[in-house]
């Protein structure tokens, strides 16, 4: 993951991980072992590069009523749903 988000940089990589709770002794006294992890995570897939990000415009949001079945009979009244950006 990495690999990915810092766009094939070892440098960052390794400080990245060292700074990271999953770092082991094994990555700060192996130099080999580091070399070798980093250099097959740059070998795998596709990397983030900031023209990756679409600039299309987002949708409009809209908004749905979600009524309870007894809010009339409880005079409550029904909540408002946004969907769109922002939402997960």
């Amino acid at each position: 993951m990495l690999a990915f988000w810092t766009g094939r940089d070892p440098e960052r990589i390794d400080r990245l991980f060292r700074a990271s709770g999953l770092c082991r002794e094994q990555w700060a006294e192996r130099e080999d072992y580091r070399q070798r992890t980093i250099a097959a995570a740059l070998q795998r897939g596709e990397f983030y590069s900031p023209a990756m990000r679409t600039t299309q415009p987002s949708k409009p949001h809209r908004k749905r009523s979600r009524h309870t079945p007894n809010a009339a009979k409880y005079g409550l009244k029904p909540t408002v749903m946004y969907i769109g950006e922002g939402t997960a």
